[in-house]
């Protein structure tokens, strides 16, 4: 049963002064979490100029209380870049040389509102490097198109990274941007984060009843009873001895994900874009909750089971 803490972190709802979030990763360091996501006004969303195009910076060290510190990493501006009109879903890990490594999703859109359109569209994969959470630098060889892997830029968004102890390697995964028909995760390896080999895909969704891409914001872990990987979707899951072949989805067996309404999308029950974090003993998926363009962090306490996780 949740305890009294972790059900006032049941209860938070947060995002920036003025802002939504979508999504978002976390890092603990000397005690304090920090929060990165998806910037963007209230009442908008990313079709609209100004708006995700720029990654939001919050601290706390309690998950209950929140502070803004920055927007430090942002769309480049530079004609021709792959990141030059949006800056999206960070996720950051620590590596062995002691530095901060988050990947993003670059995006080129010249057509945003008010004559939006999908012409000119493309997502890559970016890598910005940071010695203290504050300030970041991308690489000069990510320069212009993102990550290279086998001599070309990763098309795709929604980067989350994995090491893998057993084979020494760290492991992108990320939804696929190759082909409108969405539903797959791309997976790459690496030993220093920069440079990239193509693994192919880590996973094709056959069938799915989300309303969007079903491959969207992959979370991997690896369940520490079953010792199997786990790969979380907005609205399915699959589980693999290898963390490199994922083949079944299946629903996830609770309420989460995007709800299409006549008043736009609304995040519901444990939200989407969801991580999971632990703190003081506690077990938490976060989520994206809330209206379209008004969209919160929120947090769901649960508990391992023997082949997977149930809600608290």
């Amino acid at each position: 049963m949740p305890t009294d803490k972790a059900n006032n972190i049941r209860n938070v709802r947060y995002a920036p002064p003025g802002e939504y979030v979508k999504d978002h990763c976390f890092i603990k360091e000397n005690g304090i979490w920090h929060l990165f996501g998806i910037s963007g006004g209230i009442g908008k969303s990313w079709e609209d100029k100004g708006h995700e195009e720029r990654i939001s910076h919050s601290t706390s060290s309690n998950l209950i209380h929140w502070q803004l510190i920055g927007h430090p990493v942002e769309a480049s501006r530079q004609p021709g870049f792959y990141d030059e009109h949006m800056a999206v879903a960070p996720f950051i890990v620590r590596n062995h040389d002691g530095l901060f490594y988050m990947f993003y999703s670059g995006w080129r859109h010249p057509n945003k509102r008010p004559n939006f359109s999908w012409e000119g569209n493309l997502q890559s994969i970016y890598v910005a490097v940071s010695s203290n959470l504050n300030e970041w630098e991308i690489p000069k060889e990510i320069k212009p198109k993102g990550i290279i892997v086998d001599g070309e830029p990763i098309v795709g968004r929604d980067p989350h990274v994995l090491w893998d102890a057993e084979r020494k390697r760290w492991l992108l995964y990320f939804t696929d941007a190759t082909t409108k028909r969405g539903g797959i995760v791309g997976i790459a390896e690496s030993s220093d984060l920069l440079h990239w080999r193509n693994l192919g895909r880590a996973l094709t969704i056959k069938s799915s009843s989300a309303p969007y891409d079903p491959a969207e914001s992959p979370f991997v872990i690896r369940h520490p009873n079953s010792g199997k990987y786990l790969m979380l979707l907005n609205w399915d899951y699959s589980e693999s001895d290898d963390p490199v072949k994922f083949e079944v989805t299946r629903p996830l067996p609770f309420k989460c994900g995007i709800e299409r309404t006549a008043d736009g999308d609304i995040g519901i029950g444990a939200g989407f874009a969801r991580e999971i974090i632990s703190h003081e003993g506690q077990q938490y998926l976060s989520g994206v909750l809330g209206k379209f363009g008004q969209f919160v962090i929120g947090f769901t306490p649960f508990s391992w089971t023997d082949r997977f996780l149930t809600l608290d």
